[in-house]
């Protein structure tokens, strides 16, 4: 049992100044978990803590304005793209005739629009004031996953 004394104790002594595998490794790991400081540990809509709260807010509601309203405020500058994805997962998931009246599905299609036109603003940035891909670094994981939702809305639209 550990704490009650009788552990074997391991002492390393390091000079000031002199560098070790362990602080080299400490210092890398910390600059990993510092990028990751936004949130993000997916490619996937729901894997990041900006969804995750919009998801919690949207449910809480159950107020589907709130996705027009979001979608209507959305500010590129504002960077709450991860927010927009999951307006646009939403969208995709009830956008259906099979998945809601087909009166409701009429008040959706403007916002279902209006979002696409967002998510294809994120993939190809009309100015430097988009800066999804920026924040990702161009990964290719984030850019399957946006042109995914891209397609998905786009077969629900009418054409």
């Amino acid at each position: 049992k550990s704490g009650q004394g009788g552990e074997p104790q391991t002492v390393q002594i390091v000079r000031q100044g002199e560098t070790t595998l362990y602080w080299f490794l400490l210092i890398h790991y910390i600059s990993i978990l510092q990028e990751k400081v936004m949130g993000d540990w997916g490619y996937k809509v729901y894997e990041n803590d900006e969804a995750a709260d919009w998801f919690a807010s949207f449910w809480e509601s159950k107020d589907f304005d709130l996705l027009a309203q979001e979608v209507e405020q959305f500010d590129p500058s504002e960077e709450n793209y991860d927010t927009i994805r999951a307006v646009a997962h939403v969208l995709i998931a009830f956008g259906s005739p099979y998945a809601c009246p087909f009166s409701f599905i009429d008040r959706l299609y403007p916002t279902m629009q209006a979002t696409l036109v967002i998510l294809q603003n994120m993939l190809t940035p009309p100015n430097d004031t988009w800066s999804f891909l920026d924040m990702w670094g161009e990964d290719p994981g984030i850019v399957r996953e946006l042109e995914q939702q891209i397609r998905d809305l786009q077969e629900l639209l009418p054409k």
